[in-house]
């Protein structure tokens, strides 16, 4: 009887530590951030440059699938390889003119010029930017997003947007 009552114990703890270490992966919403089944993470030149990178491995390990870096010189050829099908997410600077090519989610870090949020091309699972934007907010609550803009040497910038 004890033998079996500690087997069970055992069997217990390994499916909990199983289900904490395996992440729920909804398929949908997957496929809507990498359909190609990779992250392909447009990174521009420039500051940002290391916050996009930290940022594209955070989501693709949550996601569970690999990340793979497009480099590119400018922000504006981020912006058209995402139209283009070629790049499935970003960190760029917000504005009018190119929310009317990708989707952002929640601001992430606030600049003097303006603000930087995580971005998907446009008409995507709206699901998917509501995902970035929660993302966006544990990063913020758990120290992480102040730890990823202080490496990317982002300066006068915050991690607190009201």
């Amino acid at each position: 009887m004890a033998r079996t009552r500690r087997l069970l114990l055992l069997s217990s703890a390994l499916l909990l530590a199983a289900c904490a270490s395996a992440p729920a992966v909804d398929p949908i919403l997957n496929h809507a951030l990498a359909p190609t089944g990779t992250l392909r993470v447009g990174v521009a030149a420039g500051a940002p440059a290391a916050l996009t990178r930290d940022l594209g491995e955070v989501l693709a390990g949550e996601i569970g699938v690999p990340p793979q870096v497009v480099a590119f010189d400018r922000a504006a050829q981020v912006v058209d390889a995402m139209k283009a099908g070629q790049v499935d997410f970003s960190c760029l600077e917000g504005g009018e003119p190119r929310a009317r090519d990708v989707d952002f989610a929640y601001p992430l870090v606030r600049l003097r010029s303006g603000f930087l949020a995580m971005a998907i091309p446009k008409g995507r699972d709206p699901a998917a930017v509501a995902y970035l934007s929660h993302l966006g907010e544990r990063l913020r609550s758990d120290g992480r997003l102040a730890a990823m803009v202080a490496r990317a040497g982002l300066r006068g910038a915050t991690t607190t947007i009201h």
